[in-house]
């Protein structure tokens, strides 16, 4: 997923980091001029200590290499040691140089550069082709820092942290593309009428479509946030996709009255809902059922006995 060219610009630019920091004053100039340096192989070593220290569970970053209560790790302590792995952590810099004019508007800007490489590595190589079935929905990445765009969703196993929408095969939840939520004002234009949840999705189905039309004939799975006609109606012109996301019913009209994009039996009264169970939908088809079986079983009933009163 990351080609090795801009490994090295990472590389570069993390030592310029360093370097730039040792010509200040101070006690990190003094911990940046003992910079042991950074190559390509430290690098990709250094991202597979990470991934290794995070499916692991440890508390901190020097529980690996830690002797006491078991916690040291032979195979990462083999392959770098503490001192050259904090080194790394600390001056791994992804950004070039900074735009002038103050704070950048961009929250993403320092990363920015790295996502875009690995959405492009996945639209031109075509890692992953998914099935008949796409799954667009947000995850949650623990996030302690102090950002602006943190978010809270109590709901959700990991309750605070980064917010992301992510499109995943439904046949082996293949994660084909994401999109990192920072907030309305930094989503970029959308249509009103489309909603901010269309956005979303178009983003993240662009990014995953490599410019051909390989969307065509496939379903989208999404929960509640994005159920709504003009999303619906937008899928299928743009992308020739079907929709299925569930809908929770109105207790009252919307307001500015009942519209070509109201979905039907949007305002059912209270009495009819509290008189179904969970289901209500199912069982109201039921009902249906039912009452049109009984209509018929009459008629036929009544044309017998007319048939009979001839005889």
């Amino acid at each position: 997923m990351i080609k090795e060219e801009f490994l090295q610009v990472v590389v570069a630019r993390s030592t310029a980091y360093a370097a730039e920091i040792a010509d200040r004053h101070g006690r990190g100039a003094k911990n940046a001029a003992n910079f042991k340096g950074m190559t390509v192989a430290s690098l990709v070593t250094f991202f597979g200590i990470c991934y290794i220290i995070g499916a692991a569970g440890y508390r901190s970053w020097e529980d690996p290499w830690r002797m006491e209560f078991g916690l040291r790790n032979t195979l990462i302590a083999a392959a770098m040691t503490r001192d050259v792995f904090m080194q790394h952590l600390r001056y791994l810099h992804f950004e070039g140089e900074s735009p002038a004019g103050g704070q950048p508007k961009d929250p993403l800007r320092k990363i920015s550069e790295w996502l875009s490489h690995i959405q492009e590595n996945i639209r031109n190589t075509r890692l992953y082709t998914v099935g008949a079935g796409v799954c667009l929905d947000e995850s949650m990445i623990l996030c302690k820092a102090r950002i602006g765009f943190k978010q809270y969703m109590p709901k959700k196993p990991i309750k605070h942290g980064i917010k992301i929408f992510t499109l995943c095969c439904t046949l082996t939840a293949f994660c084909v593309s994401f999109a990192v939520y920072t907030g309305q004002a930094h989503m970029g234009d959308y249509s009103r009428e489309e909603g901010l949840a269309w956005h979303v999705a178009d983003t993240c189905l662009l990014d995953a479509t490599y410019g051909d039309p390989y969307a065509t004939g496939r379903i989208l799975f999404a929960d509640n946030w994005f159920t709504s006609i003009p999303f619906v109606l937008a899928l299928w012109r743009k992308y020739k996709m079907r929709y299925v996301g569930p809908y929770t019913a109105a207790t009252a009209v919307p307001k500015g009255g009942i519209q070509s994009t109201t979905f039907p039996f949007v305002a059912p009264s209270k009495a009819n809902i509290t008189a179904l169970p969970r289901g209500w939908f199912r069982q109201a088809a039921r009902v249906l059922i039912r009452r049109s079986d009984s209509v018929a079983a009459a008629a036929d009933a009544g044309a017998d006995a007319g048939a009979g009163a001839g005889a």
